[in-house]
């Protein structure tokens, strides 16, 4: 380490990214969920003509439903409601143990954020020396190297989501639809799990334009969120993500497959990320660098570690003023030697 101040400038750094990035969510939030609920009531109004259009088409062929019908299959579902009301009532129960759960996870998740980003290097080399010698220098460099892919991917992904969000945030405003902030939250957190998240955050921003505006600014939405899309997999994607972290579509839907399959929405989440890293892993340990301008920094970084063991080591040798002033006799002990 370059001195006592680095291990400091490091953790204030990492202090300071990890609040701020506090701050932004929770500011993110908070501002959509102030106008979720200052919006509700016209939002409830426009669903409630949606539901009044539906039904009129409904009426009309080919399906030709007249209102009793349609009554009636109303009261068959609020039986249902009615009759599973105690399914409900747990499923609900448990959604709410789920969030403690998800809460208590989080700030888990952000002691050791904290922590990787402020002791990242000293943590990793006090587990590669666990390691036999000869696998130490290329286990340590292939990890620093899935480091460095790992944090290109989620500045691309940010890049990435930041762009879908505006591009998709901005045909809702322009269009006039409503909850533009809440919809820009939505897109730009989807935007992380792939394939899925495009589709699901699209289709409610068609949704509410279908349901404020009617049909024909729902396909115009479609368009705008099919554009966005194609411009982020066909541009955004290919040039931001560079060789050292590009996959092929085919593993990345594997492996968003195989994610959801084992772990639900967070394997879905992390599928990509991981196998990035696996990806910068593996093709530097078949001698395939993929960023050989790094070199190698095993020995330096032992190096470095030695020094500062031995100095501190050589701090603690040292006696103190008052140790040397306490093996000292004094006058009278001298005098009674005598």
């Amino acid at each position: 380490m370059a001195g006592p101040s680095h291990p400091l400038k490091l953790g204030v750094a990492a202090l300071i990214g990890v609040l701020g990035m506090i701050v932004v969510v929770v500011g993110l939030f908070g501002f959509a969920g102030s106008q979720l609920a200052s919006g509700a009531t016209g939002m409830r109004d426009s669903a409630m003509q949606g539901v009044q259009k539906v039904q009129d088409w409904l009426a009309t062929n080919p399906f030709g439903l007249t209102s009793s019908q349609l009554q009636g299959y109303l009261d068959q579902a609020m039986s249902s409601l009615r009759t599973n009301s105690s399914s409900i009532t747990s499923g609900a129960m448990q959604v709410g143990t789920t969030t403690g759960h998800f809460l208590v996870g989080m700030i888990i998740a952000l002691i050791a954020t904290y922590f990787f980003l402020a002791q990242g290097g000293p943590i990793t080399r006090y587990f590669v020396r666990w390691l036999p010698r000869p696998a130490q220098a290329p286990t340590f460099e292939a990890l620093r190297r899935g480091w460095i892919s790992l944090g290109a991917y989620a500045r691309t992904q940010v890049l990435v989501a930041g762009v879908d969000a505006i591009g998709i945030a901005l045909g809702a405003l322009i269009l006039g639809l409503p909850f533009v902030v809440p919809l820009f939250v939505l897109v730009f957190l989807s935007s992380f799990i792939p394939i899925l998240g495009a589709i699901v955050s699209g289709a409610v921003a068609v949704l509410i334009a279908l349901v404020v505006k009617g049909p024909i600014m729902a396909l115009v939405m479609l368009g705008i969120v099919l554009l966005v899309q194609q411009l982020e997999s066909h541009v955004l994607q290919p040039f931001l993500m560079g060789k050292a972290v590009s996959l092929h579509p085919l593993a990345v839907i594997i492996a968003v497959a195989v994610g959801s399959f084992l772990l639900g929405i967070v394997g879905a989440l992390f599928a990509v990320p991981v196998l990035a890293v696996a990806n910068t892993v593996i093709r530097y340990l078949v001698s395939d660098d993929p960023f050989p301008a790094l070199g190698e920094t095993w020995d330096q970084e032992n190096a470095r570690d030695r020094a500062v063991a031995a100095e501190d080591a050589t701090d603690e040798d040292q006696p103190r003023v008052g140790d040397r002033q306490d093996e000292q006799p004094d006058d009278e002990e001298r005098l009674s030697a005598r």
